[in-house]
């Protein structure tokens, strides 16, 4: 291993699997084990950071490290990604029913789902799919039905699911002319908006704590701030430069002067 041509293949072998999952799962199983190289629980500070490719002197070893060396760094190196491989496995959601139920919106997945999987997100959510009894649930049926079994192969072809329920939305039946999939759709849409995590809404936080100061302290959220907040959500930036359409500009003119002579003193 002191041939410096070994050592930069060593290096292309361990940059070219860094960081990837399936490098660590050969081998080792769905669920590999924090110990499994016997490095225990907290593998070397070290390991953090080293981008795609760590340079071989990176823990002092030189330019030539002897084959003992090079071993223990690779092993350290495969116990720290099969920790952190293990620590995702146990943290994420992956069993979470939510997750389960959600696959009747892939297409691809269509024919491996079940009525159930729909019926699960209207008890879930009645007030949002007010889609109950046994009538409304019949119907939910036929539409998953005819999902199951209608040539679609043009709209599979779309890969971004919000598209193709826009357009599933859409269909109409040639006789009747009513909405083929008016439920369904509304269910598929709601699985959709669901959020993955609480990043967005601890961004609403920041903005209000960036918008209400202690110099500012007296905005309203029903009021001003609301607007201020809606503003900036919408992507509206800068903020300063938006001009608002004529038909807003007249009527805030308008009701700007109904309540001045409204609260005349």
């Amino acid at each position: 291993m002191g041939n410096p041509d070994c050592v930069e293949r060593m290096k292309g072998w361990m940059g070219s699997r860094w960081v990837k999952v399936g490098s660590l799962l050969v081998g080792l199983g769905e669920t590999p084990l924090v110990g499994l190289l016997g490095l225990g629980e907290t593998p070397p500070v070290g390991l953090l950071g080293l981008g795609e490719t760590p340079p071989v002197g990176l823990l002092g070893l030189g330019e030539t490290p002897r084959v003992g060396q090079v071993v223990s760094f690779h092993e350290a190196a495969l116990g720290f990604l099969t920790s952190a491989v293990d620590y995702a496995l146990k943290k994420l959601p992956l069993k979470e029913p939510l997750i389960k139920h959600t696959q009747f919106v892939d297409v691809r997945q269509r024919t491996e789902s079940g009525i159930e999987d729909v019926l699960y997100f209207v008890e879930r959510f009645p007030h949002l799919l007010p889609y109950h009894g046994p009538e409304e649930h019949d119907k939910l049926g036929e539409e998953f039905l005819n999902y199951q079994t209608i040539s679609i192969t043009s709209l599979q072809d779309k890969t971004e699911m919000g598209s193709f329920w826009a357009e599933m939305a859409t269909r109409t039946h040639k006789v009747t002319g009513a909405k083929e999939f008016e439920r369904l759709a509304a269910v598929a849409k709601l699985v959709q908006v669901l959020p993955h995590s609480s990043a967005d809404a601890e961004r609403v936080f920041s903005l209000v704590g960036l918008n209400k100061t202690k110099t500012r302290n007296s905005l309203a959220m029903d009021g001003t701030l609301s607007s201020i907040m809606a503003t900036k959500m919408a992507g509206l930036e800068p903020c300063f430069r938006w001009e608002p359409p004529t038909e807003v500009t007249k009527a805030s003119k308008k009701a700007t002067g109904q309540y001045n002579l409204a609260h005349r003193s």
